[in-house]
């Protein structure tokens, strides 16, 4: 009677150490998923004008600026609070301006015209750590610090009459940050998330090349219209640099999902 008892006791025991594996291996520890934005403004500043005379912002300005943003994460819960993870991080960015400065009176001479385009592109990688304050409620509230690296390039075009400027620029940085966001459980794998933007301090280099051609035209050389180059500069410079900012702003905030598994 004892063996039998003993044989119950321990197959109890089995079964209910196999209930509690079966849970735990329930528990979606690993997640994937990512996070965008997307940001377009115009912006159309036009002066004051009484009679034929400007009497304040000798320029007319049209300005387009478009950016995006995409980043894929991965990575794993370690417990209830905290989570672990390696994200990648694509950034781009194009301003477009085009003024008009009447720099006399109207229509006594012809308005200087000037414009210019540029387009950054930023790839990126880091590692980050989760910290979740309310693991317990659907909506949470979480701070992530993060170290990570990034290269950028940026591309300018400009044109002020017939003067042509090229500026090419390589960034490499290194960066550690703390951002803020929150999480919507859905499902049990399944969530929303929103990243607000944060703090983040920066060191790098940035390199620089800059070139500049003068026509004697007044053909459209912005465009790829040739004219007779007159003259050309070609300078190259480098710098170490590091930052300190708030990254606060609607161009930083993302939204995206996350699938646990």
């Amino acid at each position: 009677m004892n063996i039998v008892n003993v044989l119950f006791v321990l197959l109890v025991s089995c079964y209910s150490l196999n209930a509690q594996d079966t849970a735990a291996a329930k528990i979606n520890n690993y997640f994937v998923g990512g996070a965008a934005s997307f940001s377009t403004s115009t912006n159309d500043n036009t002066p004051n004008i009484v009679g034929t005379i400007i009497i304040s912002n000798p320029s007319v300005d049209d300005i387009k600026t478009t950016s995006y943003s995409f980043s894929p994460t991965m990575g794993r819960r370690i417990s209830k609070h905290l989570s672990v993870g390696l994200r990648l991080r694509y950034a781009y960015t194009s301003v477009s301006t085009e003024s008009t400065s009447m720099l006399q009176f109207i229509p006594s001479g012809p308005p200087v015209v000037s414009r210019n385009n540029r387009i950054e592109r930023s790839y990126g990688a880091g590692i980050f750590a989760r910290y979740s304050f309310n693991p317990q409620n659907k909506l949470q509230f979480y701070v992530e610090p993060m170290i990570s690296y990034a290269k950028s390039t940026s591309d300018f075009t400009g044109i002020i009459s017939d003067r042509l400027t090229v500026e090419d620029i390589d960034n490499n940085s290194a960066s550690l940050s703390a951002g803020v966001g929150l999480m919507y459980n859905v499902s049990d794998r399944f969530r929303l998330i929103t990243r607000l933007g944060g703090l983040s301090y920066e060191t790098g280099s940035i390199d620089t090349r800059t070139r500049t051609r003068i026509a004697d035209t007044n053909q459209d050389i912005f465009t790829g219209s040739t004219g007779t180059m007159l003259f050309t500069e070609d300078n190259m410079s480098s710098r170490n640099f590091s930052t300190f900012a708030t990254n606060f702003s609607i161009a930083n905030i993302q939204f995206g999902a996350e699938y646990l598994f």
